[in-house]
């Protein structure tokens, strides 16, 4: 039920995840995150991590990254929201997550990539 704005086609051979620090504190991120990289990398894509505020990134030796970054790359923005869904703006997706839904709008992401990627096939 988590809606998806904008389709969810074929990715760059490139993504990086860019959690706020909200979003990685959630009890399930690390699993998630590792669980969106391992399935990613099935499709022969490639992640890596980064954040969207500067003083997290510094804390934790990691680039800030954000849609405008989205060049040759697909950057996955996680972000705290007053609903989950997920917004697709050029090779950025937004990911709005309510409550900490993170698990559910990873599988909610690959769901709709898979979806769409045998509508093209």
């Amino acid at each position: 039920k988590i809606p998806v704005f904008g389709e969810i086609t074929k990715l760059r051979d490139k993504a990086v995840f860019s959690l706020s620090p909200e979003i990685a504190k959630c009890y399930n991120t690390t699993r998630t995150i590792m669980d969106f990289s391992m399935t990613l990398k099935a499709f022969g894509i490639s992640s890596s991590a980064a954040t969207t505020d500067k003083n997290f990134a510094k804390e934790n030796n990691i680039p800030v990254i954000s849609c405008k970054d989205a060049k040759n790359i697909n950057v996955i923005v996680m972000i705290e929201g007053n609903e989950t869904k997920i917004v697709k703006t050029g090779d950025c997706y937004t990911i709005e997550i309510k409550d900490c839904q993170i698990q559910e709008s990873f599988e909610r992401f690959i769901l709709n990539f898979i979806s769409n990627s045998l509508k093209r096939a």
